[in-house]
């Protein structure tokens, strides 16, 4: 069986799925279609088993950004995915240490870039880490404590719902159990992949 395809994304993770549900939404409803090629199920790597924790603070100010643009994506996923993904935004408390041999200025630095950034990150005092915490979090004299109010924590298996639903929203070819043997190729480039399932060729 052979089929013809305007996009195939090899991996069928959170990103693959992604770039998937993205270019078919691009393409609209033309007949143009997009297919994912999962050598498990969809979403069984990495995406199945991370911590699902979304945060911006970083040392690279290019990646904070791209960070903090993607914390809003996940906020409002339907006009990229056709769903969204319930979430809660419980912030996350960032422990640094705070002795004479420790680089606890570098992370002044770090929260002086974040919030030029935009990015909300502030050292708190012991006692605002024991409020925020409930009384679970024990502070210690040698450490310093920054709060970022905007970490969301969502669920891995709504997300992986949400994957499979979107897959189904935006019609997207999800071949499973599926491996990559070769390519074929032309002077323009790649005009077919073969897989242990099925041909798909590209437009």
């Amino acid at each position: 069986m052979n089929k013809l395809y305007h996009t195939v994304v090899i991996g069928g993770g959170c990103l693959g799925a992604a770039c998937a549900f993205s270019v078919q939404r691009r393409l609209g409803n033309n007949r143009h279609k997009v297919a994912i090629i999962e050598k498990k199920v969809l979403g069984a790597g990495l995406s199945s088993r991370h911590s699902a924790i979304v945060r911006s603070a970083n040392a690279s100010p290019m990646a904070a950004r791209m960070a903090k643009m993607a914390t809003q994506y996940w906020k409002n996923l339907k006009p990229l995915w056709g769903v969204n993904i319930p979430y809660e935004q419980p912030g996350a408390i960032w422990i640094a240490e705070n002795t004479p041999d420790s680089r606890a200025e570098s992370w002044t630095a770090l929260e002086q870039m974040l919030q030029q950034e935009g990015i909300g990150f502030a050292m708190l005092a012991h006692r605002d880490v024991m409020d925020l915490s409930r009384q679970a979090l024990k502070t210690v004299p040698d450490e310093i404590y920054y709060y970022e109010p905007d970490v969301l924590q969502l669920d891995s298996p709504q997300i992986l719902n949400a994957m499979q639903t979107a897959a189904k929203k935006n019609r997207i070819d999800v071949l499973e159990h599926c491996e990559v043997i070769d390519f074929a190729h032309t002077k323009q480039g790649i005009s077919a992949i073969n897989t242990s399932v099925t041909s798909l060729t590209l437009l």
